[in-house]
């Protein structure tokens, strides 16, 4: 059965959960020109097929579209969390010819953490890097569900492959090899525009002053438990300790837990040189304590109220909406318009050029959002007005422009869009007339 019979079959279901009845079908195909009126076998027979094949389910009162399992539905996920928790969602830009297929979705991760070019530049290679393996998880699925459908002589994708040999390659050259080490030994192999990158991030992450409290901050028990209460280590400290948290930054607690250390160290240098080690006494234990409950407390609260915990992280990584027509939801076109309206595209001078003279007759960004909107040219004004208020909308439109001059701008592109398409349509049919079977 072709695709195009298939499709022009389905199309007669407007969603989920609707039920037509043979007749409601056969007047819809026999409408799109599939069939004529008088073809019941064809028409019985390609249901039958579509019932087998799990596309349609046949019920008492006719057939209705299959639904896929809950599990499936990631995408009408992604947007309820979108509208519900705007602020503790970040979608991922990862840049190149892969973020076409991919999109990276961070839960709990304020895209306001990323502030500095070092940072940055780590995001950026890191997202990469995971859209490169799920693309090529994506299609290795997809080959082995056709090998398992009748294929099973069909090779493996290059970039399968690929991945398959940079990840060993990754494994063996890493294996028992510091990072220091590795970056001595390796970094010839980056491209020049990489190295010149890379090495931004070492040296503006080597320059960074040594406090000498990091082990105080990895994770451990003992953070989880302060994490899961602040306020509880918070109060006990005030009371069993006299400290006052709210009169010291997370920093300062820190740097005179490094000062402790440091002291009970050098009271205890003798021992190093002579045991290689030493003993700590009780009030020497008990005050090293204090201060690292103190330090991890103050930082406990404030990541709370910032951003929940740290063990509150989730990545969702999809295939990209642009990629998906049945999950192209006004939705993604609006978020995709508003993306593209902020700034040139980057790496595409095409793409850059066309911005610009865009940019030139439009003016402002509201226009801009407007004309993008019209080139997908999907859905009327009122599907994106019951988007006004959506906290995700009014986050991403924070400082950059105004919804109902968006609207405004739309409804008027629009109707103008609607009625060149009109003309250019009778233009059409009319060279299409002079085109008869005599003057061929």
């Amino acid at each position: 059965m072709q695709t195009a019979k298939i499709d022009s079959i389905l199309s007669a279901w407007k969603g989920e959960g609707e039920t037509l009845r043979y007749k409601q079908i056969k007047q819809f195909v026999v409408r799109k020109g599939v069939i004529r009126e008088t073809n019941d076998r064809s028409l019985s027979r390609w249901l039958k097929n579509l019932v087998r094949d799990g596309l349609l389910q046949r019920t008492e009162k006719g057939y209705t579209l299959k639904k896929r399992p809950k599990v499936y539905q990631v995408f009408d996920y992604l947007d309820e969390l979108r509208q519900k928790y705007g602020d503790h969602i970040y979608e991922g830009e990862i840049g190149g010819i892969i973020s076409h297929v991919c999109a990276l979705t961070y839960l709990s991760f304020d895209e306001n953490l990323v502030q500095t070019k070092e940072e940055k530049i780590v995001l950026d290679a890191l997202s990469v890097r995971i859209g490169e393996l799920f693309w090529a998880l994506y299609e290795l699925r997809n080959i082995l569900l056709k090998r398992r459908c009748g294929l099973p002589r069909l090779k493996l994708p290059d970039d399968v492959v690929r991945e398959t040999f940079f990840q060993m390659l990754v494994k063996g050259i890493g294996e028992h090899h510091g990072t220091e080490e590795l970056v001595k030994r390796h970094s010839r192999h980056l491209t020049s525009a990489d190295e010149q990158m890379f090495n931004f991030v070492w040296e503006t992450n080597h320059g960074k002053p040594e406090f000498g409290y990091d082990n105080i901050i990895e994770h451990d028990m003992f953070f989880d438990k302060i994490e899961a209460n602040p306020q509880f280590y918070k109060k006990e400290m005030k009371k069993e300790e006299k400290l006052d948290l709210d009169r010291y930054t997370a920093e300062e607690l820190a740097e005179k837990y490094v000062q402790i250390k440091e002291s009970i160290r050098k009271n205890h240098e003798e021992e190093m040189k002579t045991k290689h080690g030493f003993s700590y006494s009780q009030e020497e234990a008990e005050l090293e304590s204090k201060y690292r409950t103190a330090a991890l407390t103050k930082l406990a609260e404030r990541i709370r109220a910032v951003n929940g915990t740290t063990e509150d992280f989730a990545l969702i990584v999809t295939r990209h909406p642009a990629t998906l027509n049945e999950f192209y939801t006004p939705e993604h076109l609006l978020h995709e318009a508003i993306e593209w309206a902020r700034k040139p595209p980057q790496g595409d001078e095409m793409g850059e050029q066309i911005w610009r003279e865009i940019h030139e007759d439009e003016k402002t960004f509201e226009g801009m959002v407007a004309e993008r909107l019209v080139a997908f040219g999907r859905f009327p004004v009122g599907t994106y007005s019951e988007m006004m208020g959506h906290p995700w909308l009014k986050r991403e439109l924070s400082g950059l422009g105004d919804f109902k001059r968006i609207l405004k701008l739309y409804a008027k592109k629009r109707r103008r869009r609607l009625q060149e398409d009109r003309i250019r349509s009778r233009w059409f049919l009319g060279k299409m007339s002079e085109f008869t079977e005599e003057n061929l």
